[in-house]
């Protein structure tokens, strides 16, 4: 029987006495958590404290990003102002050099009016022109650095995901690094952002397309872990898909690294050079040694 991690007041007494030094109450007294020892080693603790890790090492660029999202806008609208008050300065300008055209006209014959209108009409554009400009690459700049930002956290959701969904289905944890290889390189991988229908904020997702269609990371790893090409990566006693096949050499699961210094096995490294030698060289690489 599986022990709950917290139990209230009515679940600790209702235990069996056995069970009950298992149990310590917390200060507040209000529930009973199970005395656990190396808690920190557990993988769930690990995963999660690796990714509180990774998202706050993001926050002051999520921060960032928020504020050049803002700038963005701002700047938008100011060139969108600009573009709107040009037109007006244009329309505006066009009628007062006209009505000082008939005024012209009516006095000295020897001014060139024409020549006057022209010149009041390029000190304008000239001026608006290099507002315009300045606008224009301020915009360029944010735009730049916000596609950058976009990447950034596109390829931290990625990664973390990938990672998450390695140590759901229980993949060798040296290999990981080969297998997300493996998984960037014959998939198409992206990160979609979406809003949150609760606070309205954006929130991002990865999603892998294959010849099936799209699928959320999670799915494709419940589907991924079945195929032969997650064999190498899955423990010969997996609890899932091809993974509990039993590593024999011929490229299957495999539970122990012959190169490791605990489990070295000069056999089990030939037959792998002879079966297998892409997952040879990984298996090496990660004791720390090399393939031939």
């Amino acid at each position: 029987m599986a022990l709950k991690a917290v139990l209230t007041p009515d679940e600790y007494e209702a235990l069996d006495d056995g069970f009950r030094a298992q149990y310590k109450q917390t200060q507040s007294g209000d529930h009973w958590v199970l005395d656990l020892e190396g808690v920190d080693d557990h993988p769930v603790v690990k995963g999660m404290a690796t990714t509180l890790r990774k998202f706050k090492e993001v926050a002051p660029d999520a921060n960032v990003l928020k504020t050049r999202f803002t700038e963005h806008d701002t700047l938008k609208a100011d060139l969108e102002a600009l573009q709107e008050t040009w037109k007006e300065l244009e329309a505006e300008e066009v009628r007062e050099q006209l009505k000082r055209l008939e005024e012209l006209e009516k006095g000295d014959g020897k001014v060139d009016v024409a020549a006057q209108i022209d010149s009041a009409k390029a000190v304008l554009e000239r001026k608006h022109a290099r507002a315009l400009q300045d606008v224009e690459t301020k915009r360029a700049t944010l735009e730049k650095q916000l596609t950058d930002r976009e990447q950034y956290i596109s390829d931290l959701i990625l990664e973390q995901e990938l990672e998450a969904g390695l140590a759901h289905i229980k993949a060798i944890e040296e290999l990981r690094p080969g297998a997300k290889a493996l998984i960037r390189a014959r998939y198409k991988l992206s990160a979609e952002r979406e809003e949150d229908e609760v606070t309205g904020k954006p929130r991002y997702k990865g999603v892998v397309k294959t010849d099936l269609g799209e699928n959320s990371v999670a799915d494709f790893f419940e589907r991924w872990q079945t195929e032969p090409e997650a064999e190498p990566y899955l423990p010969a006693s997996g609890n899932a898909g091809t993974g509990s096949k039993s590593g024999d050499g011929g490229g299957g699961g495999r539970k122990t690294n012959p190169w490791a210094k605990d489990t070295f096995n000069l056999t089990e490294q030939g037959k792998l050079v002879r079966d297998n030698p892409a997952l040879a060289k990984q298996m090496a690489a990660a004791a720390g040694k090399s393939v031939g």
